[in-house]
């Protein structure tokens, strides 16, 4: 999820915990919260304010790490047609003579190839006198052809398809409202395969070629509880692939440094709960930010359905909601992936 602020005379910034969810609190970007004109269930497929992830830089943190950096052919048969060559002839006419024999049939041609061939009957004898001939040609031929096209890959949903399937606020715990949260996700850490993992599930849009995503940010008020739901249609195996890494990755992010571009610093937590039985594939955690002027914490859920990856992050301050409540939605929003 993004981070938002609010506002108060500090500029209090609050990341909702799992990477770009929840950054800091910002009231002005939570202003529409209860407006009858603020269409919460217009869904758009991508939040403009996404941004691709930066180019890897090399600076210290607050504590001197360095910065985050984050178609089936089937050849046709063939058939051949074998001929015998004629094998007659008339032996002397008066009968005195009988010397002439008939010439010895052709023999047939055999046939060969992708499909069945066939040599024709052989040549006649010949005929007169004592002459005889016979001749014989069958030819034979046999063939196969065989060919299995290859299974067309399923298609990905458009992002049309997955704005139209990302939750409402029909299906969310009363007092949620549509609304946008301002993209501000911390950049350093002295782990930056920690936060850029994090970054790439909520702040930023998919590196991955043919990706398609759609997106929706809910909160209950100014200061909390905030939701956000990233639907993400990745090419062949690309979702399991995401969530088998970006787990592999957290379950080794107990705690890291964090700072903003601004230079507020603060530290993460992730503390791994493992998989959550929902869709084909899924994985959550919980998630904590804290600074010395506040705490945020989020329930993070990954689940994987077919070729889409869903990241479910709800977050509050200073605890998360109910577990079971984020993970709840979590089972919602993966029956509804199209």
């Amino acid at each position: 999820m993004s981070r938002t602020t609010t506002a108060t005379s500090t500029a209090r910034r609050r990341r909702f915990a799992a990477a770009p969810v929840v950054a800091a609190l910002l009231a002005t970007a939570l202003t529409a919260c209860g407006d009858a004109t603020d269409q919460a269930d217009t869904v758009v497929p991508v939040e403009p304010s996404l941004s691709s992830p930066p180019a890897p830089t090399a600076r210290p943190n607050p504590s001197g790490s360095v910065s985050a950096s984050v178609s089936p052919s089937v050849s046709p048969s063939a058939s051949v047609s074998a001929k015998a060559s004629p094998g007659s002839r008339s032996g002397n006419g008066n009968g005195k003579d009988r010397h002439t024999t008939g010439v010895t049939g052709g023999s047939g041609t055999s046939g060969s190839g992708a499909g069945a061939g066939s040599g024709r009957n052989g040549g006649s004898g010949g005929s007169g006198g004592n002459g005889s001939g016979g001749g014989s040609g069958p030819g034979s031929g046999g063939g196969s052809t065989s060919g299995a096209g290859t299974p067309a890959a399923p298609e990905l949903p458009t992002s049309a398809q997955l704005s139209a399937a990302l939750l409402t606020t029909g299906q969310l715990p009363a007092g949620y409202v549509r609304t946008g949260l301002r993209n501000d996700p911390p950049t350093r850490s002295n782990r930056p395969e920690c936060v850029g993992t994090l970054n790439a599930l909520e702040s930023y849009r998919s590196t991955r070629a043919g990706a398609v995503e759609a997106r929706a940010t809910f909160a209950q008020s100014q200061s909390g509880p905030f939701l956000q739901e990233v639907m993400r249609g990745l090419p062949g195996s690309g979702a399991r692939q995401d969530l088998r890494q970006a787990a592999a990755v957290l379950s080794g992010c107990a705690e890291f440094a964090i700072g903003w571009s601004d230079g507020m610093t603060g530290t993460e937590r992730v503390v791994k709960h493992g998989s959550a039985g929902i869709g084909d594939a899924s994985w959550h955690a919980t998630v904590t930010v804290t600074s010395e002027t506040f705490t945020v914490q989020e329930t993070l859920v990954l689940v994987v359905v077919g070729q889409t990856l869903v990241v479910i992050s709800e977050a509050g301050s200073p605890t998360a909601p109910a577990r079971s409540r984020t993970l709840s939605l979590a089972r919602t929003a993966a029956t509804r992936v199209p």
